[in-house]
This record gives C-alpha cells, structure tokens and sequence, in this order.
C-alpha cells in the first residue's frame, strides 16, 4: 500500500481490469465504488473494525457483489 495519489487514468484502468475479470457462468455480478472523500473513508475504517491504517489510502476502491445473480428463478 502507498499513500501515492492515484490518477483517474489509473483508477479506469483498475476498474477496467476488475470489471472485465472471470466470473462463474459470466454473470460479472458485481459493482465497483471509488472513494476519495475522506469523510466516506472515516466512515468505512469504523465499519471495518476500526482499521486506521487504511486512511494512509488516497482512494479506497470498494467491490460490491450481487449474490442474487447466481440463484435461478
């Protein structure tokens, strides 16, 4: 980890990278969230056990996954 600020170049390249990743049956079922405001950042280190050496981060890059992609109707 680095504290190195990171570009909107590199971040579209990142979630490029992560969006087009394997997935089962291909379903791609998540979502990816860029977090720079640190006020949003404060929030996420509290509901992640009080983790604070994650706020030395310039961008917290969150992936959300849709678990009801895989269930069959």
């Amino acid at each position: 980890y680095t504290s190195q600020p990171v570009t909107d170049e590199v971040l579209h390249q990142l979630i490029e990278a992560a969006r087009v990743a394997p997935s089962g049956n291909h379903t791609q079922p998540w979502y990816f969230i860029a977090v720079r405001s640190e006020e949003t950042k404060r929030k996420i280190v509290k509901a992640d056990h009080d983790q604070e050496w994650m706020m030395g981060a310039p961008l917290f890059l969150v992936c959300v996954a849709d678990g009801y992609v895989r269930l069959k109707d």
